[in-house]
């Protein structure tokens, strides 16, 4: 039997994107201490099949980097600010791992909406990805999570 979430009538888009960095733990604290219960947050994979926490199919919009997501190693992608072009009090938060997100949606009590951003042909990879991300979460007590797609 799949669980059903019963969801929020609010729910932090990409964190509080209009207070902190969208998709970063800084954008996640911000929603939690604004008083949402649930964020909804992107996942994409990296080049090496990791999956991180980023809306954009590109860097340059949210980071000091360029290139595809897709493109890029997840040290590369660890490496990138995140935060600078919110605000010079963001400088230095960094692109999130999916596994980081969760280990902090658990210890801030927050609910996730885990969006799936597949590039075409890595869906079956992306899919697997998150279900191990959240199968190791689940011994931390991460708080509910509903995974959608447009996929």
């Amino acid at each position: 039997m799949i669980a059903r979430p019963i969801l929020p009538r609010v729910i932090g888009h990409r964190g509080a994107a209009a207070k902190a960095p969208e998709n970063t733990l800084a954008g996640f604290r911000r929603a939690q201490a604004l008083g949402c219960a649930w964020v909804e947050f992107d996942v994409r994979l990296s080049s090496d099949a990791h999956p991180v926490v980023f809306h954009d199919d590109r860097l340059e919009r949210t980071t000091d980097g360029a290139g595809a997501v897709g493109a890029a190693t997840l040290d590369e992608l660890l490496r990138r600010d995140a935060g600078s072009h919110f605000g010079p009090d963001y400088r230095g938060e960094r692109i999130p791992t999916l596994d980081a997100t969760l280990e902090l949606l658990a210890a801030l009590g927050l609910g996730g909406n885990v969006e799936l951003k597949a590039e075409p042909g890595r869906e079956e990879l992306l899919a697997a990805a998150v279900a191990s991300a959240l199968a190791r979460a689940a011994t931390k007590r991460v708080a509910a999570v509903l995974v959608t797609s447009f996929s």
